[in-house]
């Protein structure tokens, strides 16, 4: 990819985050428009200039983000040299995911992210080991971003080697923070809805750790579900951009801060309390 096209996708994405910033700003108007609307109630000063272009806006220009319309392309791939339990652990997780799985070779991070804007993929998710046991996942968001990366504990899963089918029931509970919604919203990206699916993928938050949790369904005198593959996900990092990138840091996992709350990123602290 020429410097030229990565100075133009760059402005593109800069650009783009501009637009969501006035979105996200236009939503927050709307609702409060749409709360008065419900509650019969005047128009904070700060509305009453704008309200009338806001009402129209609820009205007439409801829209639909393009992205969450297009088919998942999801690239698996790994660290450089591999152990074989990371390859089997990374071709596991594509044949969950529905994605391709990548051998890495020697590719740099720029060789990959090009590779992955060149074959038009949705997502990227890369693997890395610590002593030869999955340590880290790195799930990253093409073209834009973001990049979210997690640390793995209490890995299992059972040995496979055939397709699971394209279609997968999705479980999603207690990710209802900001963060969480936006963890949520990715993976129903990778599974649309569905009916008839042989197989079910939880995300359960349990104390700012996501229960990753992979089971097929069987269906005889009575349906049964076995565990086919299972590890607890740990939010560490939220960047802007793609993982190539040096993107402006969004969150942080920061365990040497005396106070748990402001590592509390999934689970609401209010509903705790």
């Amino acid at each position: 990819m020429s410097k030229r096209r990565l100075l133009r996708m760059k402005k593109e994405y800069l650009l783009k985050k501009e637009q969501e910033y006035k979105e996200k700003e236009l939503e927050i108007k709307k609702s409060k428009v749409i709360d008065c609307l419900d509650t019969t109630t005047k128009l904070s000063h700060d509305l009453r200039k704008e309200g009338k272009n806001v009402l129209e806006e609820i009205i007439y220009n409801q829209k639909v983000d393009d992205v969450e319309h297009r088919l998942p392309k999801i690239l698996v791939t790994t660290s450089k040299d591999p152990s074989s339990k990371l390859i089997q652990f990374a071709k596991h997780l594509s044949l969950i995911l529905s994605a391709q799985h990548q051998i890495r070779g020697g590719m740099s991070e720029e060789e990959l992210s090009e590779m992955a804007h060149k074959n038009n993929y949705t997502c990227l998710i890369l693997v890395y080991e610590n002593k030869g046991v999955p340590s880290t996942l790195t799930l990253s968001a093409f073209p834009f971003g973001d990049t979210m990366r997690f640390k793995i504990h209490n890995f299992s899963q059972v040995n496979r080697l055939q397709n699971l089918g394209e279609k997968a029931y999705l479980v999603v509970d207690n990710l209802e923070t900001e963060m969480g919604i936006k963890i949520k919203k990715q993976f129903s990206l990778f599974f649309p809805r569905c009916e008839n699916a042989k197989r079910i993928l939880t995300l359960a938050n349990r104390d700012e750790r996501i229960a990753f949790r992979h089971y097929l369904i069987s269906k005889g005198k009575r349906t049964e579900l076995s565990l086919d593959f299972g590890c607890d996900l740990q939010l560490f990092e939220v960047r802007k951009g793609t993982f190539d990138q040096e993107g402006d840091l969004e969150w942080v996992y920061r365990p040497y801060l005396k106070s748990g709350k402001s590592n509390k990123v999934l689970t609401n602290v209010k509903c705790e309390e």
